[in-house]
């Protein structure tokens, strides 16, 4: 009675615990029980019976979605350098232009070969005009218009020294020198000697002396070089006034009647 009522009534936790074994297991627990029992077929049929009825099929996992790539992100563009993006704008030079620009150097070069070398100035003139910038321009100005010395310009040298001879003594002389040999005034239009005109004699040698003269008188008084006028009275009147330096005087005269100062 017992007995009978157990195998009628199904145990929920059996049916569970054979839902849960696997089958292997289950299939060599079914061949260890039919070799002690001898009794293979009945559990064979009745076995898979009940495992079909009580365990129902596990259900299959769904395969996981495919996850789609992922898509690197793409690196921003680095920013162009301004001095490159100069360039890029830049206009470009003219094909036309390269030939131009390689033969440039050698034009230079041929025009150089047919410059000549500067002309320099040289004689009498040209010596005078730098002594008198150096030495005279700062009292009578550098165009001779004056300044705490008289005017030279406007013919003003000329007029008042109509000899160049009586120029030549002044410049040596200065003041001082007229005033120790016993002169009150100087030139043709006896100007009193109340400046300080500097002795020049012994600062300058012969040869810039007369130049400088003759600079003023060409420059200034719009006078040309003329041997018969310097010849008046030359020799006599620096031999009286300047007799240390008379003889050098008379040698540069002596030579520009030779090559006259052009």
């Amino acid at each position: 009675m017992w007995a009978t009522a157990t195998e009628a009534t199904p145990n929920p936790s059996a049916e569970a615990t054979l839902t849960e074994v696997p089958e292997h297991l289950l299939a060599r627990s079914k061949a260890r029980r039919a070799a002690l029992t001898g009794d293979g077929d009945a559990s064979e049929e009745t076995t898979p019976a009940t495992t079909e009825s009580t365990s129902p099929e596990p259900a299959k996992s769904a395969a996981p979605a495919a996850q789609p790539a992922e898509t690197p992100e793409e690196a921003e563009p680095e920013p162009t350098p301004p001095w490159v993006e100069a360039a890029e704008s830049r206009r470009k030079v003219p094909v036309w232009v390269v030939p131009v620009l390689v033969a440039l150097p050698l034009f230079f070069i041929l025009y150089a070969w047919t410059l000549g070398e500067p002309a320099t100035e040289e004689g009498p003139l040209a010596a005078g005009s730098e002594v008198y910038g150096v030495s005279c321009a700062g009292c009578h100005g550098g165009g001779g218009g004056g300044g705490t010395g008289p005017a030279l310009s406007g013919g003003a040298v000329v007029e008042t020294f109509a000899r160049p001879v009586d120029q030549v003594t002044w410049v040596a002389l200065g003041s001082q020198g007229f005033r120790d040999a016993g002169e009150t005034s100087y030139g043709d239009t006896a100007k009193p000697i109340v400046g300080g005109m500097p002795a020049q004699a012994e600062t300058m040698d012969a040869e810039d002396l007369m130049a400088v003269v003759l600079h003023e008188r060409v420059e200034f008084g719009g006078e040309a070089f003329d041997a018969a006028l310097w010849e008046d009275g030359f020799e006599e009147t620096v031999t009286a006034m300047v007799p240390d330096h008379a003889e050098e005087y008379i040698a540069v005269l002596d030579e520009w009647k030779a090559n006259p100062p052009v």
